[in-house]
């Protein structure tokens, strides 16, 4: 009898210690969702509270094809089942930014996370979002994937734009690209590196834009163009990135130029830099964007010998050295790996942002 009695009272306590115990865990798994959801539930309410998102809803809706508020902000509340962590939101930020990520730019900028784990995050969010596209090349070697905004995706981000900047995404919702795929990675890596090295100064970052961005349309007025074709000559041309930075209320402008030439193609790099110095000659640059300066022109290569056989034939070059002082030269590998020293002149002056 004396046995069962202590059996029984014991029974009793774990079950106590039992429960105490379960109603913690839940307690504890709670407040890992509360802060997990904090900064996504903050950022929704922000656009719900706001009567400037109501008015960017109703007039972007317009133009998505008679969808209604509703089902706008019922596409945020997916969002927010989808996203579960501040990396996934910054995932969606960074590929909204930059236009076309692959998950080693994406380690690159969100810093301390493992390949393995971006990856599962990515997977997790692709589909309504974001997609992925991967390219065969003749070379075998198997391409990672480049992630892009989605329509919907881009939905998402748009009453931010003020904040986030230029939203990139591919204006069919499809992405069609094939032979610039690598030129196109390359010249997000300098993007990023630059993006990367500004933050950490006090140097603003004020505009940033690339020969994909563009404006008009293909089908209805057959004016599409990109956003940065500078005039000159009776016509037009395209570098491949304009950079527009501000510190202490003085803007500077850069022209970046990204050569994935091999070192048989000099004369074509000849050419686009002949056009930079036409450029500058005619003030065309900082005209299109209403700049009383010229621009520093950053030529970035991914074939080092290439870069230095450009360098020897522009140090012989007589026409050239007026505005030598304004082109730096630097190879893609230096860039990515010390971006604050990469670039320097001909004879070695190096740049200051």
């Amino acid at each position: 009898m004396g046995i069962l009695i202590v059996i029984i009272i014991t029974l009793i306590i774990g079950g106590v210690c039992g429960y105490k115990i379960a109603t913690r865990v839940l307690r504890i798994e709670h407040q890992s969702l509360v802060r997990q959801n904090y900064m996504l539930t903050n950022w929704s309410n922000q656009w719900a509270n706001s009567a400037q998102y109501h008015r960017q809803v109703e007039d972007h809706i317009n133009k998505r094809n008679g969808e209604s508020i509703s089902t706008t902000l019922n596409m945020v509340i997916r969002l927010m089942a989808t996203i579960q962590n501040n990396t996934q939101s910054e995932i969606l930020y960074y590929i909204g930014y930059f236009g076309y990520l692959t998950v080693f730019q994406l380690r690159k900028l969100i810093r301390n996370k493992e390949l393995g784990y971006l990856r599962n995050l990515l997977a997790q969010m692709s589909g309504e979002y974001i997609k992925s596209f991967q390219v065969h090349l003749p070379t075998k070697v198997r391409e990672a994937n480049t992630y892009y905004l989605t329509p919907r995706g881009k939905d998402v981000l748009f009453s931010n734009e003020k904040t986030l900047g230029k939203i990139r995404s591919p204006l069919s919702g499809a992405v069609t690209l094939t032979k610039d795929v690598l030129h196109r990675r390359a010249f997000t890596d300098v993007f990023i590196s630059l993006y990367m090295h500004l933050n950490g100064t006090d140097v603003n970052l004020d505009t940033f834009l690339t020969y994909y961005d563009k404006v008009g349309n293909r089908k209805k007025d057959n004016n599409l163009q990109s956003v940065i074709a500078i005039p000159l000559n009776q016509g037009h041309y395209i570098p491949d990135g304009i950079m527009i930075t501000e510190q202490d209320g003085n803007n500077k402008l850069y022209v970046i130029e990204m050569y994935c030439d091999d070192s048989r193609n000099s004369g074509r790099v000849l050419r686009s830099l002949a056009q930079n110095v036409k450029a500058i000659s005619t003030g065309a640059v900082g005209k299109k964007f209403g700049l009383q300066c010229d621009p520093a022109i950053l030529c970035v290569f991914d074939d080092s010998r290439l870069m230095q056989s450009i360098i020897n034939k522009l140090k012989d070059n007589e026409q050239f050295q007026p505005v030598s002082s304004l082109f730096f030269f630097a190879s893609l590998d230096d860039v990515k790996m010390n971006c604050s020293q990469a670039w320097q002149t001909i004879i070695g002056d190096k740049l200051q942002f």
